[in-house]
């Protein structure tokens, strides 16, 4: 689970790339392992502000969540999904 801003999208991108490129697996794969929330909860394929996330961030999309699942908190997501790994990043 990582933040949606430029340094989450920094970070995952990273590591999904790494998993792609050094471990085989499909890009739509390496995905599917990835939950990005920002301060709206949960990004989802139907987010009303995608056009904005997408200028910093074109790839976003692959990482989105079925619309369904938009919005869902940290809280809730770390209960579904119970995630191995957290990243943070805060910008003031």
């Amino acid at each position: 689970m990582c933040g949606a801003g430029s340094a989450g999208a920094g970070a995952i991108m990273f590591v999904h790339n790494t998993l792609v490129e050094k471990y085989g697996i499909t890009a739509e794969e390496s995905a599917k392992l990835f939950y990005i929330l920002d301060k709206d909860g949960l990004i989802g394929s139907k987010r009303a502000n995608m056009e904005e996330l997408r200028v910093n961030w074109p790839e976003i999309d692959m990482f989105a969540k079925d619309a369904a699942l938009e919005g869902m908190q940290l809280e809730e997501v770390v209960q579904e999904v119970k995630p191995t790994i957290l990243i943070g990043n805060v910008l003031k």
